[in-house]
């Protein structure tokens, strides 16, 4: 079974389709969008789906949808997009993860990290790391100048900042995503080896308690959460079979 997730970036949310992605056509898919849109999309709006290599593919059709069922992923994500009716150029500004420059349209800034700046398509993955402020006009840059001069430290030290820039480095936001998660699991096994040491556990993790974590994990990048949130699901629905706990938790996370 295969699952769709519709992300609509100007609600700044994503949703898992219920049903089976292999039977939704494309005026299904067009209604789901609407559903939780809340209007009828307009001719501003498109569906594209974008692959690994950062290929846009627009979806207008059944047999452009029908080509992208063939692909072999369990989870395949669309995005609905605005077309851009004016680019808005941000002068002496780069992308700290992709390098564009200038930045195009809308810029976002870090509040934690220093001297950050990203355009719209990596701000997703680092918003989910700490807040950014979104600078649609470069006129204002002017206002925030002062914002980060006097606050920079203090809200720097609260969040307790994991990604550090210098001149030559940027730490990918990918990688610190995958050592959040490792950490988590691995503060576990950790836990797990302190009590073996100590008589508590007698044996090694058993197969179904190894099952419970790769499926916490699955969910966890599906849904786009911390692990922590699911564990306590996948223990108390283990007799499910993945592709039904990813149906039930949709109704629950999503």
């Amino acid at each position: 079974m295969k699952h769709l997730k519709l992300s609509i970036p100007c609600m700044n949310q994503s949703f898992l389709y219920k049903g089976n992605f292999q039977d939704i056509n494309y005026q299904e898919l067009v209604q789901f969008a609407e559903s939780k849109l809340g209007k009828k999309l307009t001719q501003e709006l498109y569906f594209v789906y974008i692959n690994v290599e950062g290929d846009n593919f627009i979806i207008d059709n059944d047999q452009k949808l029908n080509n992208l069922k063939k692909l072999n992923s369990q989870v395949l994500k669309i995005i609905l997009k605005e077309f851009e009716k004016q680019i808005v150029l941000h002068p002496n500004t780069i992308c700290s993860v992709c390098q564009q420059s200038p930045i195009q349209n809308i810029r976002f800034k870090c509040v934690v990290c220093e001297d950050v700046d990203l355009c719209q398509n990596c701000s997703i993955e680092h918003s989910k790391l700490h807040p950014l402020i979104m600078i649609s006009k470069p006129e204002q840059v002017q206002y925030l100048e002062s914002f980060f001069k006097k606050h920079m430290k203090k809200v720097k030290n609260i969040l307790n900042c994991s990604i550090n820039k210098s001149k030559n480095t940027v730490i990918a936001i990918k990688d610190v995503i995958m050592k959040k998660k490792k950490d988590y699991f691995g503060n576990q096994q950790q836990q797990q080896q302190q009590q073996f040491q100590q008589g508590q556990i007698k044996k090694p993790p058993s197969q179904e308690e190894e099952d419970v974590l790769n499926k916490t994990l699955r969910l966890s990048e599906i849904f786009e959460g911390q692990p922590s949130t699911y564990e306590k699901f996948v223990k108390q629905n283990k007799d499910l079979t993945f592709e039904e706990l990813v149906e039930v938790a949709s109704e629950q996370f999503a």
